[in-house]
């Protein structure tokens, strides 16, 4: 939670360089011998430390940070929404998407990441099909008045494109 929070790297790319690893390390040094003894006499598939492990511990993490957020912006009185599409390391296609809404409680107009999704296709209408499917399923779809798209006129197109069909 602490790493999805603070916009850190749960883990590097390399073997040594993981933040989850660290947290660890630092809570044993700071004098938890619970978490201690647990590491060191569990087998290492009991530890937490495999990458699989890690990745279910991150969609967890994601997915309880992504439902706060929606629950702040719920008590908007509306929203926006913010995508832009992007190649991931595979070269597959994603579109992320951001809100931004304002938070009377903390009067700030806040700029949230709530996640990716895969692009079977990049035309209008598989787009707009994208993007309302995510706010459907993350419980969005109601108070929208507005989006963006980082300038690209064929996705954001007000006669054609994905802005006409939201």
């Amino acid at each position: 939670m602490f790493c999805g929070t603070h916009d850190l790297l749960f883990r590097g790319k390399g073997n040594h360089e993981v933040l989850f690893e660290d947290l660890i390390k630092l809570k044993i040094g700071s004098g938890n011998h619970i978490l201690k003894e647990y590491i060191e006499k569990s087998t290492k598939n009991a530890t937490y430390l495999l990458p699989q492990i890690q990745n279910e511990i991150i969609s967890i993490c994601g997915d309880i940070i992504r439902d706060n957020i929606t629950t702040d912006i719920k008590k908007a009185c509306a929203f926006g929404i913010l995508a832009d599409k992007s190649s991931d390391i595979s070269g597959k296609v994603q579109l992320s998407i951001e809100v931004k809404f304002f938070d009377e409680e903390k009067v700030m107009l806040p700029e949230e990441f709530l996640g990716n999704v895969q692009l079977t296709d990049i035309d209008p209408k598989s787009v707009a099909s994208a993007i309302n499917n995510f706010v459907e399923i993350v419980g969005l779809a109601e108070k929208c008045i507005g989006e963006g798209y980082d300038g690209c006129s064929s996705i954001a197109g007000k006669v054609s494109g994905v802005q006409k069909m939201i």
